[in-house]
């Protein structure tokens, strides 16, 4: 197993600030705001390459992207993700790379675990916003990669509420 701390260089960087201000970037968002608005109603419809995950304590989404083509944009997805989550107050607190050898070969597992900012309201209680989110993306031999965006959160009285996961994919895919 190796384990280290993410780090994009320069040339991952232009590519994906030229994605992030492509029509290729706001036609994805558009589609997956799409997809998660068909999942409301018809949730058989939507892609096979998505999962919307929705629970208790957790809410989220899986994405598999198998093109090779596409396994560049699953990395620009979760920077795409990571910089709209933070630029409504989350803070990074983890961001590593593990990579295991395993019986599916070589695995790569990318994350960030994202909090969001310590407020308290009128009531004392903690603001959870959207719970803390863990963006993480599995590459399988170079063959394909698993996305996932997962909100953990507190059901206990010393914290408020979650906001509604329709709110977070409006700011992360609307504002994109």
């Amino acid at each position: 197993m190796n384990h280290t701390v993410i780090e994009r260089d320069d040339s991952f960087l232009m590519a994906y600030r030229e994605w992030f201000d492509s029509s290729a970037c706001k036609d994805k968002c558009s589609w997956l705001m799409n997809q998660f608005e068909l999942y409301k109603s018809l949730p058989k419809e939507v892609d096979k390459s998505l999962r919307f995950l929705i629970n208790q304590s957790s809410v989220g989404i899986h994405w598999k992207f198998t093109d090779a083509d596409t396994l560049l944009e699953a990395q620009f997805f979760m920077e795409f993700f990571r910089d709209q989550i933070q630029s409504i107050g989350y803070q990074k607190q983890l961001a590593d790379i593990r990579i295991f050898e395993t019986s599916n070969g070589l695995e790569t597992i990318e994350r960030y675990y994202l909090k969001p900012p310590f407020k308290l309201d009128e009531a004392e209680k903690k603001q959870q916003q959207f719970g803390n989110i863990i963006l993480s993306s599995t590459l399988v031999n170079e063959k394909y990669v698993d996305f996932q965006c997962l909100c953990h959160f507190f059901i206990d009285r010393q914290y408020t509420e979650v906001e509604p996961i329709q709110y977070l994919f409006e700011i992360i895919l609307e504002n994109g």
